[in-house]
């Protein structure tokens, strides 16, 4: 997906999937950018949540001259559906080297709000963690095209088609498991622009809460937060591990991280997902 600068205005432009089909893709000039959502986009809630954050957070970047984010908390307040939104930019504060806005989408009805902070990519230094869940030496002997695929369920998610994911560990969706825990490589072929690719891949998994279920429900996005450690290309394999954090009636907590086969952390994200078949009787 690439922005329009909202100061130059101009066509709607964007990247291509594998398949040749834009998940999202950015118009509008001046002060009223938009975008379209691909029907191929979609979750059985509408379009996915990390999509419409990577379409936000482009549209932010237009604003703010290139910066890229360094975190981004998203509520959804509404599914999104294929077709167009409306995006809304405010800029709440900029200096020399941290920059705000707070983003809107709307289609007929808000959608989602975004706030998000912002740097320069010349100030923004390696970065440096000390996670524990990065690739194992294990888990890097083995070329990630030699394990076995993970079925896209495309008739049902329809955005499955376009991630190439290969399961590791005993985690599994659906498979009645003890831990509520997932973790793959994965590789997002359609990616373009680390900005609005690296939310979608954050977003790629089952909620990790499957791995202890036999039988799906709707868990939809309600909230989402991002923190970006560095831009990096997803068109190549990325480790992926997720796992709930806490549940309760109605809600679940998933956290995630990214990371680059060198061991090197992109992301971690935290997302909070509504049960919807498991809420307590009033």
């Amino acid at each position: 997906m690439t922005a329009v600068n909202p100061k130059e205005g101009g066509e709607a432009r964007a990247s291509g999937t594998r398949e040749g089909v834009s998940l999202a893709c950015h118009g509008g000039s001046g002060t009223a950018p938009s975008v379209s959502f691909d029907p191929s986009a979609r979750t059985w809630a509408g379009i996915q949540g990390g999509v419409a954050i990577g379409a936000m957070l482009e549209a932010a970047g237009g604003f703010l001259n290139g910066r890229i984010p360094v975190a981004a908390t998203t509520h959804f307040h509404a599914p999104i559906s294929p077709g167009s939104a409306q995006l809304s930019v405010s800029v709440q504060a900029k200096s020399r080297t941290l920059s705000s806005a707070k983003v809107t989408l709307n289609q007929a009805r808000p959608g989602a709000t975004m706030t998000a902070l912002f740097t320069d990519p010349g100030s923004r230094p390696e970065a440096l963690h000390w996670l524990q869940t990065g690739p194992t030496q294990e888990e890097l002997r083995r070329p990630p095209e030699s394990l076995p695929a993970f079925p896209a369920p495309v008739d049902v998610v329809p955005i499955s088609r376009h991630f190439d994911i290969r399961p590791l560990g005993s985690g599994r969706p659906l498979a009645g498991g003890a831990t509520p825990h997932l973790r793959a490589w994965i590789r997002y072929a359609a990616g373009s622009h680390p900005t609005s690719s690296i939310p979608v891949v954050l977003d790629a998994l089952f909620p990790s809460i499957y791995a202890t279920r036999k039988h799906p429900q709707p868990m939809p996005t309600a909230e989402m937060t991002i923190h970006f450690a560095q831009p990096t290309q997803v068109t190549e394999w990325l480790l992926i591990d997720q796992r709930t954090a806490w549940s309760w009636p109605g809600l679940c907590v998933d956290d995630c991280e990214l990371w680059t086969s060198d061991g090197n952390l992109v992301a971690h994200a935290r997302q909070t997902r509504r049960m919807l078949e498991d809420r307590p009787a009033r």
